[in-house]
């Protein structure tokens, strides 16, 4: 969806910015065209690896705001496909070559926004709450009780949760610096 804020980051900071303008189908088209993209900069710089032995690369970053809003505008089961496809691709093969998938939502739906060997290989998960229950955490951290983590707030009022990282997926309490202006 539209969000005017990022919008406006996305345009001051020269950073491509796709959101639907009408057509679905079209909006849907640009969303596989970027991931397709991702895909193809994976395949380049894992070719030049092989060529040069280096990845001396900056990071190729592709933000995913509200995912299940996307993934809940298609229609088509061969579209949902190709999307979730292109999803797994990017977050299975993405790491290794400096391609890297920020994938945000209010709520997430394992069937629609992207597959489990997909959010298995998420190297950063953060469930940003307060209070998280098990529901909140069941999408990213699966069979986990979030009671048996104290999140220490310190006078934080946002930013709070729980995160994990890969290889150790350990859960721990999350703590996220507030930042009053990035600039948009």
């Amino acid at each position: 969806k539209l969000d005017y804020s990022l919008f406006n980051f996305a345009q001051k900071r020269h950073l491509d910015y796709v959101s639907p303008a009408g057509n679905m189908n079209d909006y849907m088209n640009d969303v596989q065209s970027v991931l397709a993209g991702a895909i193809d900069e994976i395949h380049r710089r894992q070719r030049k690896v092989l060529e040069t032995g280096k990845l001396p690369e900056k990071p190729y970053i592709i933000a995913l705001d509200e995912a299940m809003a996307i993934a809940a505008s298609i229609t088509e089961t061969k579209v949902i496909k190709q999307y979730q496809s292109l999803i797994t691709q990017v977050t299975l093969m993405g790491r290794s070559a400096r391609v890297f998938l920020f994938t945000s939502a209010q709520t997430f739906d394992a069937n629609s926004v992207m597959n489990s060997s997909s959010r298995d290989q998420m190297a950063f998960k953060v469930v940003l709450s307060s209070n998280p229950s098990a529901n909140d955490c069941r999408y990213l951290f699966k069979d986990f009780d979030p009671s048996t983590v104290v999140v220490n707030r310190d006078g934080f009022e946002k930013g709070l949760g729980l995160a994990s990282t890969q290889p150790a997926n350990r859960v721990v309490p999350f703590m996220a610096p507030y930042i009053k202006n990035l600039g948009a």
